[in-house]
Formats: C-alpha cells, sequence, structure tokens
C-alpha cells in the first residue's frame, strides 16, 4: 500500500522531479511563458506535497447524494457516467471519465467499479486543477492496478504555445520530459484546440 502523498512525479518544464506529486499540470491561469528554463508551463510533477487545491468558483456546491451518484463538493466537476444506474455493469464499467469543465479530463483505460465510487466524495480523491491532476492526496493509496490508481488517459485543456515559442520547440519540450519517468506516456499536442494528451500506467 502506498502512502498518501507519496506519489512519483516529474517536471515537464524545467527542475527535477519533486517526488511527491503525481500531476500532470496546466499553466496556471491558462496562460505562461517560458522563460529562461522553460519556468512555469505545463509540467508533470508540479508543486510538493497536496498543494494542488480546488481554486476557481463553486468550491462548496454539492450534488446530491442519494441513488447511486457521486458526490462532487465543486460544481465544475463531472464524472461519465453520471450514475451507477446508468450502467448495465456497475462492477466493471468501461471507459469511466473524472474530468473538470475547462481544465481537464481523465479516462480510465480499465474497467471501474462504480459501486465503490457512490456517495464517496470525489473531488477529494481526485482533485484535477490548474497546478495538476494529484490522486489520494489524503488517504492511503491503493495499491497500483486497482481502485483508481490505474492506466489511463490524462487531457489538458487550453494549453497555448507561448507567443516567442515554436510549435516544434514546444512538443519537443514536452515529449522529452515526458519521458523521464516509466510510467507516464507523451501522446499528442494539439495546437488548435490546445489539448496536451498524455497516457499513464499508475498514479501513486
Amino acid at each position: 500500500m502506498n502512502e498518501s502523498g507519496s506519489l512519483v512525479s516529474m517536471s515537464l518544464f524545467g527542475g527535477a522531479p519533486s517526488g511527491n506529486t503525481a500531476s500532470f499540470s496546466a499553466p496556471s491561469g491558462n496562460t505562461s511563458s517560458f522563460g529562461s528554463s522553460f519556468g512555469s508551463i505545463a509540467r508533470f510533477g508540479g508543486s510538493s506535497g497536496n498543494t494542488t487545491g480546488f481554486g476557481g468558483s463553486g468550491a462548496q456546491f454539492s450534488f446530491a447524494s442519494q441513488g447511486g451518484i457521486p458526490i462532487f463538493k465543486n460544481k465544475d466537476y463531472y464524472c461519465d457516467p453520471k450514475s451507477i444506474h446508468e450502467c448495465t455493469n456497475p462492477r466493471a464499467v468501461e471507459n469511466f471519465k473524472i474530468g473538470r469543465h475547462g481544465i481537464g479530463e481523465i479516462q480510465f483505460l480499465q474497467p471501474i467499479d462504480m459501486r465503490s465510487l457512490v456517495n464517496k466524495v470525489l473531488d477529494e480523491i481526485v482533485i484535477i486543477s490548474s497546478e495538476g491532476v494529484t490522486m489520494y492526496p489524503n488517504d492511503k493509496a491503493p495499491e497500483r492496478g486497482y481502485a483508481l490508481n490505474i492506466p489511463a488517459t490524462v487531457v489538458f485543456h487550453n494549453i497555448s504555445i507561448p507567443k516567442h515559442c515554436t510549435k516544434e520547440n514546444f512538443v519537443s519540450q514536452l515529449r522529452r520530459n515526458a519521458e523521464r519517468t516509466i510510467h507516464q506516456t507523451f501522446v499528442s499536442y494539439n495546437e488548435t484546440t490546445e489539448e496536451l494528451v498524455t497516457t499513464v500506467q499508475y498514479f501513486v
């Protein structure tokens, strides 16, 4: 069992891996500049510890906790399917997604037992912010391959290329830094949609 907060990380833009945050972060405020060492753009890892928070508006909004529905404190979050009643087989839900509008989305690549998520506050288990994605910040994480600590595709929105940087250099830096960790793979960057895609073998 992995301890909470003891997560694997790497930095996409400058710096060495911090060693305690598993996150693929988007640029703060959706804008950034390279600086001398690619300082403040998207990075896998980000700040140390459990510092990635909700930010933004609606942090105290709560969805109904009845009827097989996972709970979100922040109304910007969503999951698909929304309810256990939408599932043909709740024990093994394929392509389960958790996202935050305007920030990013995680699609899990192995079946999820959605029954285990009913009445759970998902945005306390999965935090998606402009600082990154953090799993199980307050609890012991499950072993790799179990619960939500499984392979996934992570998509971040609003990742724009700095004005004084070429697309080629930007993508090259993303790819090069993604390859620093064995559990993460750079997939693509789309300049038109401003989407950055990566896959992870596990989060914690």
